[in-house]
């Protein structure tokens, strides 16, 4: 049975959310509250303020949980706005600079502004990352997502605070060589951001630990979640992102990295939106149904073809969706129709349910060997007709609520002796 909690996925959603927050969104969707968490909060998105130039941004809710803080992951990779890599993705290998300031920072003003008790910090990928080392260094809980590595910064930030000015200086008197100031100068540098850094502590840490260069205990106080086969699961396996340094950060899904491989690529694999769906699955029960086409099912939720068929690429609004409408996009909507409820939608309730509901039906078709032989080889192709229904649903912000002709329910339905019959007939109609 999974262990996936309501917790997990909102704050699965949330760390999808801050990409569409804030400054250069992924999607305009203009919402100040998702589901039940309401916005309170971003950092400073002035272009000319260091952490819009630093590629930094984060966002922060009032949930049922409490205050969440989540952190973007990557936005851009090319250009002049491939900060995210040169200012964010070095961390992951141990280097601390100021996106590291700026998360702490961030933190302290949400804990100050929240009357009731410690923040919860979340995000995916960079912004994982980032909330994990937070997490980390000052004791907040933290649900994070395909993380990046952090505890090579986390060592770094504790080595750099303890390398004590005294210390610098004993050092830089052994030579006058140009190298040796270098050197100084940069562990000076690094030591100062360091104190910069746990000085936004929210304990907070005592002064007599500053004046001593003794730090607390680092204290593990995060939980997570990954696919197998994702991006970081692979790139990054050699820094220790997905051994027993990172125990917390659990597989999601009843499939492995080969099957998740068949189906996508690491790329695919590592976006936020399938996270959601996952964990939404998961939650719900839905993955053992339908794992008998998990195959089809990723093929046809990451298949740029499917997306056209459900909102053209010509036909999409750029002052919409930024990026166009791909396979990503089409992933994105889905799952925020994960929101139950009539609150705080954005694409609607229905999109989730009715991809579910159908591909737990085709599911149990292929295990149960019901299927005719003619309908056996078109698993595909259903498959592909149900991730199109389900993406107009979440497009068309789809409320399903008092809906008489209940979309939830998808466009399969079994029944005794008819199943294939009714599926063949509705195939050929979606089709036409």
């Amino acid at each position: 049975m999974s262990n996936v909690t309501e917790k997990d996925l909102l704050l699965a959603l949330l760390s999808l959310d801050a990409y569409h927050q804030g400054y250069e969104r992924g999607i305009e969707h203009d919402k100040l509250q998702i589901g039940a968490a309401k916005r309170t909060g971003i950092s400073e998105i002035r272009t000319d303020s260091a952490e819009y130039q630093d590629g930094f941004f984060a966002v922060s809710y009032d949930t049922e949980y409490g205050e969440v803080l989540s952190i973007r992951g990557t936005d851009f990779f090319t250009g002049e706005k491939a900060r995210d890599i040169l200012k964010g993705w070095v961390i992951g290998a141990g280097v601390v600079n100021d996106n590291v300031l700026h998360a702490a920072n961030f933190l302290e003003q949400v804990q100050t502004d929240n009357e009731q008790g410690s923040v919860i910090l979340t995000g995916h990928s960079l912004g994982g990352g980032l909330a994990g080392l937070m997490s980390y260094l000052f004791g907040n809980e933290a649900i994070i997502f395909d993380p990046m590595p952090y505890l090579l910064a986390a060592d770094e930030i504790k080595k750099a605070f303890e390398d004590t000015p005294e210390k610098i200086e004993i050092y830089r008197a052994t030579s006058d060589d140009l190298l040796v100031n270098s050197i100084a100068d940069s562990r000076l540098e690094s030591h100062q951001l360091a104190v910069e850094i746990y000085k936004r502590s929210l304990s907070p840490i005592p002064d007599e630990y500053f004046d001593s260069n003794i730090l607390p205990l680092f204290i593990y106080n995060a939980d997570g979640w990954f696919l197998s086969g994702e991006a970081l699961d692979s790139l990054f396996g050699f820094l220790g992102r997905n051994n027993a340094d990172y125990p917390w950060v659990q597989a999601l899904g009843l499939t492995g990295k080969s099957a998740n491989r068949n189906a996508g690529s690491a790329v695919d694999l590592h976006g936020p939106g399938i996270k959601v769906l996952q964990l939404y699955s998961d939650l719900h029960g839905h993955s053992e149904k339908w794992l008998p086409i998990h195959n089809e099912l990723y093929s046809a939720l990451f298949s740029s073809a499917v997306a056209a068929n459900v909102l053209p690429e010509g036909k999409a609004n750029r002052n919409f969706f930024r990026e166009g409408y791909g396979s990503g996009t089409l992933i994105t909507t889905l799952a925020y129709s994960t929101i139950e409820g009539t609150t705080g939608l954005v694409f609607g309730n229905t999109g989730a349910k009715a991809l579910f509901d159908d591909a737990n039906q085709l599911g149990q078709l292929v295990t149960a060997d019901k299927l005719s032989d003619a309908l056996t080889d078109q698993v595909d192709d259903l498959t592909k007709v149900i991730v199109q229904f389900a993406g107009q649903m979440a497009l068309q912000k789809v409320d399903y609520t008092g809906n008489a002709l209940t979309p939830e329910q998808g466009i399969l339905q079994l029944s005794a002796g008819g199943a294939a019959r009714e599926t063949a007939a509705l195939t050929r109609r979606c089709a036409a």
